[in-house]
């Protein structure tokens, strides 16, 4: 079967290949899923670029992507709750999206929405489950609260904002001057155009804050608000327990937690409750997905599909910073 794979840390046109490898086997847990689609993240090009190595470490040659939507062809003994032929979708523990075929621990897998496509349902599972994380199992959103979304367009923008409102929340994000309008459609109350204004003039007394970029911007939003409840990263300084969840030990940690700690004395200093996000793995958090989905509370935002043999372009896509919503792969129809 094809597979994508890293060949060495860098860019995606210099070390990616695309190979033949052997079919996945697969435990009595799991299921072996035949993949009709999947979708790239940022994470998977902070992967190759070797910026995540004290975490997560590539072992040349590696796969990439963790979003897949596809058909399941076999079934582990103890699998129980998934027969031949289901559709389902998945964030993978581990990476191997992009390739035909792909073996998962069947706890991870589900039923994907019977209302949507396998493409778009390849875009869902890693922003849906990083925006339901920060938004309700960190920052415990209620209806009435106000959220605060940075970066409105991209993938776990579009999802989070759509779930804040599904909770009743005002929802505030930003985005450029030629998306406001579309952004507004998603439900946003407050749409910022940050090429324009100056968006942490508007975020004091915010209950929670989604922060989408690092370290520069989250202290900018640190010394510039005032009565935020919790400023919740997708990305720059990890706190103890995204620490303790990815098993960073010794020389890694000590290095990691003195990277960060500026970040979180500031926070600390100005009495803001930071959290730095590190999704779960969860079928049940998957089929909540489904039914907000099935419910038309959320739609999925894809932005552009590539076919298996144009996956690299679909990285290079993803890293220019213009996609609007999911890139997307189309594997095997």
């Amino acid at each position: 079967m094809k597979a994508l794979k890293i060949t060495g840390y860098g860019n995606p046109k210099e070390n990616l290949d695309m190979q033949e490898v052997a079919l996945p086997s697969i435990k009595e847990n799991e299921v072996l899923i035949k993949i009709h689609a999947a979708s790239v993240n940022p994470i998977d090009n902070i992967l190759l670029s070797g910026a995540f190595d004290a975490v997560m470490p590539v072992q040349f040659p590696g796969p990439i992507g963790f979003d897949v939507a596809g058909t399941v062809i076999e079934k582990g003994a103890a699998v129980k709750n998934f027969n031949i032929g289901d559709k389902v979708y998945s964030r993978l523990s581990e990476a191997g999206a992009i390739a035909e075929y792909v073996a998962s621990d069947s706890a991870i897998v589900a039923q994907k929405p019977t209302n949507i496509s396998f493409e778009e349902a390849a875009g869902l599972p890693l922003v849906g489950l990083t925006a339901m994380h920060s938004l309700k199992n960190l920052g415990r959103i209620k209806a009435g609260d106000k959220v605060f979304i940075q970066a409105g367009s991209g993938g776990v923008g579009t999802f989070a904002i759509q779930y804040a409102k599904s909770k009743g929340a005002y929802v505030a994000t930003t985005t450029s001057t030629k998306n406001v309008e579309w952004i507004k459609s998603l439900g946003a109350d407050l749409v910022i155009d940050y090429t324009k204004e100056d968006y942490t003039k508007f975020i004091s007394g915010y209950d929670i804050v989604l922060m989408a970029f690092g370290d520069e911007h989250t202290l900018e939003v640190i010394n510039s608000v005032n009565n935020v409840g919790k400023l919740i990263g997708l990305n720059g300084a990890l706190d103890k327990d995204a620490l303790d969840a990815w098993g960073v030990q010794g020389e890694q940690r000590a290095y990691l937690e003195n990277a960060g700690k500026h970040v979180l004395e500031a926070a600390m200093e100005k009495g803001i409750d930071y959290r730095f996000t590190v999704h779960e793995l969860s079928a049940a958090q998957l089929d909540e997905i489904t039914q907000l989905v099935e419910n038309k509370a959320i739609k999925p935002v894809v932005d552009k599909v590539f076919g298996l043999d144009d996956s690299i372009q679909a990285l290079e896509y993803l890293a220019s910073g213009r996609a609007k919503g999911k890139v997307v792969i189309q594997v095997q129809p």
